[in-house]
């Protein structure tokens, strides 16, 4: 009994520790290669200084309007 409860308190610490380690949901879209896609440029901006690194904003062509490519460099 006392190995189960040791077994689920590990399991429990774990997933505890995992969840901390993810990143905070955004609203911005891995688009591959390095690119990001968000819904505006501060967005971005806050997205890229949760690293420290400068932002670089992209003109690619068919960004969906309203939306703002970039990466974090």
């Amino acid at each position: 009994m006392k190995i189960l409860a040791l077994l689920l308190s590990s399991l429990l610490s774990l997933s505890t520790l995992s969840g901390c380690a993810m990143p905070a949901p955004t609203g911005v879209t891995r688009l591959g290669d390095g690119v990001l896609q968000a819904h505006s440029p501060e967005e971005a901006e806050r997205f890229c200084r949760t690293t420290g690194d400068p932002i670089r904003l992209l003109e690619l062509p068919g960004a969906a309007p309203g939306t703002v490519r970039f990466r974090c460099d």
